[in-house]
């Protein structure tokens, strides 16, 4: 690989690039060529490549370094898919600010995650990734204090890798818990712990006031403002203008208390009345966890706030009561066209770090392209990336197709069962009803047994969903024995099912046994489909 024009860091840029993607790469000699794209839009790139043989020929025109990342990834895919035919693309994203916030409750992630999560992102097009886990002691309980040698070097490395791949890193900070708002002290502590981040190259900072008491504690603070907004305006405009005066490209990100709702909550009015034009405001939509997000609620919010919501998405985020979820499928209820409605998007991933790539690389692709965005084709795209072995692949979506997630329709593997299973019995066909579920029974121990092979190819992703492995074997038994129930029904005369009261124990048996696995696997369907079928059995003594 040969690269032309390219300063010394698109070079380190290109060379980290191709050492991640060799194995798409090993069989080709590519010359690439940077040159430098005179146009007045951010993260623009066009890109002329041709290949003869296994010679690759390409040129990038770029406007700045994340758009050589981004015409990389174009390269890369018009690789993957085997194209002879000339390539000369011209592509932007659509948000400004896509990205990653790491702010879920619980074990945050470590250092190599994510240093494997910004080489990640960039492969995603994302272009911001914010450290702010919430049980991180240095974010929200300790935040007066500077942050420790150890964390700066692990920072260091993770801003220096981020930039290599396209993608701005940098970490939050959370006061609200024991700030005295009009105490300057306070101000200066938290731009203290701003300026060791800009110091290692963060270009970006995170004032999260999200998850705290909703009123005034401090008498300082009762004393001075007239209503917790007022305060937290002026705390975040302090907090700006300070970080500016050090830092006149700063960017500040605010979350504020009411984070979610209809976006006109006086609480926001108030804020938005008060707040420095140039801080974003982050919004999670109308709920915390929001299955759609659409144009007309960012319109409110805009005119409640005096500017375009910075979302916070909390999908594919399973902390808290959603913990026995795993949020898997693609990201869906995104409107096309948000963008234009939008400051930026930035998703919170759960703490499950290998199982989060895969919905993020859809929110990535939405947040690129919000029109051309197709939910399932990027899902598989992303599975091929993430499981390269194509019999390892098929057997981890015939799992996740029972467990998809927030935004996408639950269980549909499973749902398809219980309706062929239900159609078939309630014609008279308990047989085939049991031959449906005996297969679907050996479908789901044929996915498991390759799953949970030495062999299988994504090993690090299935230690971390093995609760839900475990779940999804139980499941296998259980259609089997809900099979078994079947082969021993009768339809009499009337047409009814007919069974001993040996089938009735066995399905109460069951529908007992699956509260034994807290594990979200199957949505509703399974117990549902039990009940009806204990329900409309008729029994006689065995």
């Amino acid at each position: 690989m040969q690269v032309h024009g390219a300063s010394s860091f698109q070079t380190e840029m290109v060379n980290a690039f191709f050492s991640r993607h060799h194995r798409h790469f090993n069989s080709f000699e590519v010359n690439l060529t940077v040159q430098r794209f005179d146009v007045m839009t951010r993260e623009t790139f066009r890109l002329v490549a041709d290949r003869n043989g296994t010679q690759i020929s390409a040129t990038s025109y770029v406007t700045d370094s994340h758009s050589l990342r981004w015409a990389l990834n174009s390269l890369r895919k018009w690789v993957v898919s085997g194209a002879s035919s000339p390539l000369d693309v011209t592509d932007k994203p659509d948000f400004r600010y896509r990205g990653t916030i790491e702010g879920f409750y619980g074990t945050p992630w470590s250092p190599a995650q994510r240093l494997k999560g910004v080489e990640t992102f960039g492969d995603y097009g994302m272009n911001m990734f914010l450290v702010a886990p919430k049980d991180a002691h240095w974010q929200r309980f300790q935040w007066r204090e500077p942050l420790n040698g150890e964390f700066i070097a692990e920072l260091s490395e993770l801003i220096s890798r981020g930039a290599l791949h396209g993608v701005d890193v940098s970490a939050c900070v959370s006061p609200g818990l024991s700030v005295v708002y009009s105490d300057d002290a306070d101000v200066a502590a938290v731009v203290a712990k701003f300026m060791q981040l800009a110091a290692l190259g963060a270009k970006h900072f995170g004032l999260l006031l999200d998850d705290i008491p909703d009123t005034l504690k401090d008498p300082q603070d009762i004393e001075r403002y007239p209503n917790i907004a007022a305060a937290h305006a002026d705390f975040a405009n302090r907090v700006r203008q300070v970080l500016v005066d050090e830092m006149p490209s700063a960017h500040l990100i605010l979350c504020p208390m009411n984070y979610a709702g209809r976006g006109t909550e006086p609480y926001l009015h108030v804020l938005g009345d008060q707040l420095h034009p140039q801080i974003d405001v982050m919004w999670t939509g109308r709920e915390i966890c929001s299955g759609y997000l659409d144009i007309s609620d960012a319109v409110i919010f805009d005119r409640s706030t005096r500017r375009p919501p910075f979302y916070w998405d909390n999908y594919p985020v399973n902390d808290g009561s959603m913990s026995n979820r795993l949020h898997i499928g693609p990201v869906d209820g995104r409107e096309a066209g948000l963008h234009r409605y939008s400051a930026g998007l930035l998703a919170n991933p759960m703490e499950l770090f290998e199982a989060s790539l895969i919905p993020l690389g859809t929110i990535g692709d939405y947040l690129w392209s919000t029109t051309s965005y197709d939910p399932w084709a990027s899902w598989e795209a992303v599975l091929v990336d993430a499981i390269p072995d194509v019999e390892d692949r098929a057997a981890t979506r015939e799992l996740f197709r029972n467990t998809l997630g927030l935004t996408g329709a639950w269980s549909p593997a499973f749902n398809a069962i219980i309706g062929e299973c239900s159609t078939a019995w309630r014609s008279g066909r308990p047989a085939d009803a049991a031959a449906t579920a005996h297969q679907g029974a050996t479908t789901i121990a044929t996915a498991h047994a390759r799953i949970t092979a030495d062999s299988y190819c994504a090993p690090l992703l299935r230690d971390e969903i093995s609760p839900w492995l475990e779940k999804y074997a139980l499941g296998g038994q259980w259609l089997d024995r809900m099979g078994n129930v079947l082969d021993a029904c009768s339809v009499n005369s009337s047409g009814q099912l007919t069974a001993t009261t040996r089938e009735r124990d066995e399905l109460m048996a069951l529908r007992a046994e699956l509260g034994t696995n807290s594990r979200r696997l199957f949505g509703d369907g399974f117990d549902i489909m039990l009940g009806e079928l204990a329900a409309e059995i008729l029994y006689t003594d065995a």
